[in-house]
Parts: structure tokens; sequence; C-alpha cells
């Protein structure tokens, strides 16, 4: 699991927290269709038919909604037909699904931990506890709320496009791309607006330059910039 510098053990991090996903939904796959998806899901008549996938991937579809419920959402539409596709009409299937979506954000998030921290610790770290924090578990189990999910997943995947496009001379193709991956987000739910707001902060906490600055050097600077300030007075009177 790389994505701009090495992650010493990357891989088998993603494959760990993937596996920790699957582990901690697994009881709930075969479980029946609860809440929303009842509507959404089970009683929608459009996903049952993986073709449709091809309505829902036409660029016309972004212009002219669909007359389907969730139609807002495309990315979670395509996502459910193409489990539909690869996986069949089980609903089991489509909970494994859901639990996959959440390892792969859990992986993003580790690495953009590592991107921010240059700590494997603190990747790993972020990683297990988005796994495995209880607030997920809607987002997981009712296929309804995978939107959240799938959202996530192309909202961090920006973000690291964004980190890769300050470190190459000719960034101008990454940005475009991570603007593309923002648009996937939007297109799985509106809550990925909040991306702008997250973008100062990664700016903020990302390494500059050759020297690897990080996240601690403005609060080192400001520190330093706080004891000369306080001691300088005091230095000053010992001096006389």
């Amino acid at each position: 699991m790389t994505f701009g510098r090495r992650f010493p053990g990357g891989i088998l991090v993603g494959l760990g927290l993937i596996a920790l996903s699957l582990a901690l939904y697994c009881r709930n796959f075969l479980s029946p269709p609860i809440w929303d998806d009842h509507y959404f899901v089970q009683n929608q008549l459009f996903l049952r038919d993986p073709w449709n996938l091809l309505l829902v991937l036409d660029p016309r579809h972004l212009f002219q909604v669909l007359p389907v419920s969730n139609s807002a959402r495309p990315a979670w539409l395509a996502s459910v037909l193409l489990d539909r596709a690869l996986l069949g009409p089980s609903f089991a299937a489509l909970r494994v699904s859901s639990a996959l979506w959440h390892g792969f954000g859990a992986c993003l998030l580790a690495l953009l931990a590592w991107e921010l921290t240059a700590s494997a610790s603190a990747a790993v770290l972020a990683g297990v506890l988005f796994t495995a924090h209880p607030l997920h578990a809607e987002t997981v189990n009712i296929v309804t709320f995978r939107a959240d999910s799938v959202a996530f997943v192309f909202l961090v995947l920006s973000l690291l496009l964004h980190l890769r496009a300050r470190r190459v001379e000719r960034g101008l193709p990454w940005r475009l791309v991570s603007l593309a991956s923002f648009a996937l987000a939007l297109l799985a739910k509106e809550s990925a607006t909040a991306l702008p707001f997250l973008l100062p902060l990664v700016e903020w906490a990302a390494p500059h330059g050759a020297g690897r600055r990080g996240w601690r050097t403005p609060i080192s600077a400001f520190r330093a910039r706080a004891t000369s300030t306080a001691t300088g007075p005091t230095s000053s009177a010992s001096g006389a």
C-alpha cells in the first residue's frame, strides 16, 4: 500500500484492514434486509437487472435524472448494480461488498495518515480505529447507507492524489484525476462537499519540501517563538 513515500509493510497493513472489516461484520452478512434497504434495494426493480448499469453510466443521465429511487446518488446505484453483475442477486453479497468498501476506506485513510505524519504506527492506528469504530456499523450493515463509504473512498483518494500532485514536477494530470475523484465522491453522496474545507487542513499538515517538514513544524515554530518571547526580557535583565 504505497502512493507517495514508501509505506513499509503497507500491503500487509491494507490486507489486514480489509480482513478486519470482513471479520467484524461477517456475522451480519446473512441477516435479512432492514430499514431503508427494503425500499431502496430489495424492492427496487431497477436494481435487479445488472444491465441497468449501462443506463447509470450514461453521461446523459448526469443531466437527465433517472426515474428511480436514489437516482441523485448514481455512484451508489452503480456500485449496487456492479455487485449484481459480478456477484449475483444474493443480498449477502451486497453486504460483503459494503464491508469491502469500508475496508478500502480504512486503507486509504491509513495511507493518508502515513503521507501526513510519516509514522507507520499512526497510520495503522488510524486505519484500525476507523475500521473497528461502532459508528460505522449502519454504513456497512445497511446497503443503502453504503453511499457514505463510497463517498469517503473517493474523497480520501482525491486528497491523496492532491498530495501526489504537490510532489511531482508536472502535477496537472494528478490534479485533474484528483478532481475526477472528487466528482465521483459527490455522485456518491452530497456530504463529499466537505472536501474544500479539508484541503486547507491537509495542506497545513502535509510535509513541505525536501526537509520533510510536517504537522509538527508549525507547532514547534510557535513554541520556539513563544519561548524566546517569554525568556527574552529575563535574559536582557540578566545581562544588564
